[in-house]
């Protein structure tokens, strides 16, 4: 499954070199049509198995929560077309076990270069913004699915994080992080004609806020009334 995933992904990056290099108004291509319709694809994770330790599941789990997640196609990331690398599945090489000496086993290349997870702030914000990023990002609190959410509410919940937002051309938006060391913005499409943005599409915002800036669900907590 990962390798047909993987060659889907050769495809998709020889139609975004195609499609950058040669189509000048893109939005009203088929491509960017069938790109922006609100579906969610989820990736096939990297085999681990049962004997393993929860903790080193949940390790490949928490690294990998991007690559599970991205589209085959960058063109509605702003990001350059780039080849992607050949599927190589991984070849576990087994350890001989001493029987003398010093048992302790020496940390693997992984283990000794794999960095700490950095720590992320807290946005404190009001309860009109935490209803958007609990729907922006998965919350184990909210039972119901999300519904819509206004284009307006969405801007003031970014706005609310300290991004200066700024609109393009077209339906595109630059927001720009201001708060935080960030080496870049990023951009989203106002939804049209309704001006809300349907639950997928949202998920999929808070992926590309989860891949841009680290953001998750934990970060956001309700503002205390003084």
């Amino acid at each position: 499954m990962r390798r047909a995933e993987a060659n889907r992904d050769i495809v998709w990056a020889k139609i975004d070199q195609v499609t950058q290099k040669h189509v000048t108004e893109f939005e009203n291509t088929c491509v960017y049509e069938l790109l922006s319709r609100p579906r969610t694809l989820r990736r096939t994770a990297e085999w681990v198995e049962l004997a393993k330790t929860d903790s080193k599941a949940e390790s490949i789990t928490n690294r990998d929560l991007w690559e599970l997640n991205k589209p085959p196609s960058k063109l509605l990331l702003d990001e350059p077309a780039q080849e992607p690398k050949k599927f190589k599945p991984e070849i576990k090489s087994k350890t001989k076990v001493k029987t003398k000496g010093d048992p302790t086993e020496p940390a693997t290349a992984e283990e000794a270069t794999l960095p700490a997870e950095a720590t992320q702030p807290k946005f404190a914000v009001d309860a009109k913004a935490l209803k958007v990023f609990r729907t922006l990002f998965f919350d184990p609190e909210v039972t119901t699915t999300p519904g819509l959410i206004p284009w307006n509410d969405f801007l003031y919940a970014i706005a609310a994080t300290g991004c200066k937002i700024e609109k393009l051309y077209g339906s595109v938006w630059q927001f720009t992080q201001t708060k935080l060391d960030a080496e870049r913005g990023i951009h989203f499409h106002e939804p049209h004609p309704m001006g809300k943005i349907p639950f997928d599409t949202a998920r999929r915002h808070g992926r590309r806020l989860t891949r841009t800036y680290g953001w998750h669900g934990g970060m956001f907590v309700l503002l205390e009334k003084s």
